[in-house]
Formats: C-alpha cells, structure tokens, sequence
C-alpha cells in the first residue's frame, strides 16, 4: 500500500475490471467514505434487468473493494471531536480511522493496530453473499427514500 491517498466512490470501483482494482489498491492509498457502503448495500434492493441478481452485483462491488483501503469515519464523528472535545482533527490526506487496538511489539514498543474494522468484515461477508437481515432492511429503506424524493 502506498502512492497518492484516494478517496473512490462506487462508480469509480464500476468502471475498474478485477485486475485494474488490485492495480488500484497496490500503487494508490485508498480511503473509503461512509457513503460507499451505503451505496453498495443499497444495490441489493437495485431494480435490474430480467436475469440479474442484485446480490451479485454487491459481491462484484465488495471483491473489487481494495482489501488495504482504509475505512474513514463519518463526518459527524470528527465534527464531534473538534466542538465537544476541543481536538483539532489533522487533514493531512491520511483517512481518519475510528478504532485501533493498541499492542506491544517484541522490542517493547507499543502500536496500534487497525485489523478487523467491522467496514471489512462486512465486505467480506459482502463478498460471500452473505448479508445480514438489517442489511437488507437498510437497503430498502435506502431505495424506498430514493424513490419518494
């Protein structure tokens, strides 16, 4: 993982065949915003062509998903630290993640690590074509608000 830091949304992650985003992830940084589960889950609820599987659709969208992109938390949390907390968010092109588990190294120092963000065991599970049931309740409310707006 290394090069650029960006920032993909699900239409990008479309247009890239399997070989492009495993290209993607190896020479750029990935960052995942909120909004791209979102938008990924609410395909299961998708209106396709004859044929189609929505639940395909997803697994396709999950296995492309860089395994090394970053989850970055959502907006609101960081706005919540600088006015209630009094911590000032650093913007520097690193996504923000929201957990780490902190751990000791052989020599003695301390780390955190980032494995198992709960963003990529859904994925995974994504990828499997599992989908757990407030999942499929949160894409079709997703797809019912998009309809009435």
């Amino acid at each position: 993982m290394g090069g650029p830091s960006t920032v993909f949304d699900k239409s990008a992650l479309q247009s890239l065949s399997m070989d492009e985003a495993v290209w993607f992830d190896e020479f750029c940084m990935g960052t995942i915003t909120p909004m791209f589960y979102v938008e990924t889950l609410a395909d299961l609820e998708l209106k396709v062509r004859e044929g189609d599987d929505p639940e395909k659709i997803v697994r396709i969208l999950a296995a492309k998903t860089p395994p090394n992109a970053a989850p970055n938390v959502h907006h609101s949390v960081l706005i919540e630290h600088e006015l209630y907390q009094r911590q000032v968010i650093q913007m520097d092109g690193r996504p923000i993640v929201s957990s780490g588990t902190p751990k000791q190294a052989a020599d003695g120092s301390y780390f955190l690590d980032f494995e198992g963000f709960p963003e990529a065991e859904a994925l995974d599970r994504w990828q499997k074509g599992e989908f757990i049931e407030i999942e499929r309740t949160t894409a079709k409310q997703w797809r019912e608000d998009l309809a009435v707006q």
